[in-house]
């Protein structure tokens, strides 16, 4: 067999493995630690942070398995956010919000351990891709 076939068939599904994440705040500061928490939990994704809307349209959305959004960003652009519900998860602070049937949230507003084990439910949930 010849070895540039397997090497680049290891490298085409090694690709295809590959996740691309997008994190949209306001909050760069919020940004940085879970974009540092999703690269621990899920290392083969590709994470990218945008502080605005604007930003992630700039950048071939298209693209993005899952898009963690503000709740203030999902609201102000919600026809976007809404026509991807499986890709769209909206940050929430704390539990006290109204809830929308389909919606995926994650609560930012909980210990380490607790966002991890949020973060995991998440990922065991699966995605579309």
């Amino acid at each position: 067999m010849d070895i540039s076939f397997v090497v680049s068939w290891k490298i085409r599904n090694f690709v295809s493995c590959m996740l691309d994440i997008a994190v949209i705040d306001g909050n760069i500061l919020a940004c940085m630690g879970l974009e540092q928490m999703l690269r621990d939990i899920m290392p083969m994704a590709e994470v990218c942070v945008f502080q605005s809307y604007e930003e992630l349209l700039s950048s071939r959305p298209e693209r993005f398995a899952h898009f963690f959004v503000s709740s203030a960003i999902y609201f102000e652009h919600a026809q976007f956010f809404i026509s991807q519900p499986r890709r769209s998860i909206v940050l929430v602070h704390g539990d006290n919000y109204p809830r929308i049937a389909g919606l995926l949230t994650l609560n930012v507003c909980q210990t380490e351990s607790g966002l991890a084990k949020s973060l995991l439910r998440l990922q065991r949930m699966g995605h579309p891709h």
